[in-house]
């Protein structure tokens, strides 16, 4: 079996195994998906989600957030970590989008990663998830397992992983599989604990590096 024909038949069968695919921080505005993957860094989704409904309810729009002060916004998402850089990158994101975009999110790839605390990571993402582009989300469940099964050889430098992916995938499902690709990551190919193997939808076909 080819890399190619592996690939899709991996897609194929974490598609019936996770048929809604999407993403797990909770937001309702596009704005709010940028601040929230810029405090997943190093932080559960689950925390986040938490995190950032006392953020929202003292900042409601991205205007507040951009005039808000970098310590009072620090002081908020301080429980996710690293909360001084998250909340200067925060604050200067909002004031971007808030001058330069009049307060819309940039639907170009390039335009995403000029914005303070945005990594190709999370500019994939809101590429897939809020305008529905083709892309692939290389955290750190998508580099561990795509390895694991053989879709790519030992590679762990996240933009390289997605380069050999976008070799791989096709473009209209890269965001859905790599959302599929978490969910399996959290429920069996996991990191902190050994795999397990047994209860997968992939067992027969996978590589098993398991790193």
């Amino acid at each position: 079996m080819t890399k190619e024909e592996l690939t899709i038949e991996i897609m194929d069968r974490l598609e019936k195994e996770y048929p809604v695919a999407g993403c797990t921080l909770d937001y309702n505005q596009a704005w709010k998906l940028l601040v929230s993957v810029r405090l997943a860094a190093q932080c559960t989704d689950a925390r986040v989600n938490i995190v950032v409904q006392g953020l929202y309810e003292k900042y409601p729009d991205i205007n507040s957030l951009a005039e808000a002060d970098v310590d009072e916004i620090e002081e908020i998402v301080r429980p996710c970590g690293l909360g001084r850089s998250k909340a200067r990158d925060i604050s200067a994101c909002m004031k971007m989008l808030r001058d330069e975009y009049d307060g819309r999110i940039p639907d170009d790839f390039d335009a995403l990663l000029k914005l303070p605390g945005v990594g190709r990571k999370s500019a994939n993402l809101i590429m897939g998830d809020v305008f529905g582009k083709p892309a692939i989300v290389t955290d750190t469940h998508c580099i561990r397992l795509v390895n694991r099964m053989g879709l790519v050889d030992g590679i762990k430098e996240p933009k390289k992983v997605e380069m050999a992916l976008w070799k791989l995938v096709p473009p209209e499902k890269g965001s859905d599989f790599c959302h599929r690709l978490v969910y399996h990551g959290r429920d069996i190919c996991t990191a902190r604990t050994k795999p397990h193997c047994d209860k997968c939808c992939l067992q027969d076909i996978c590589a098993k590096n398991i790193l």
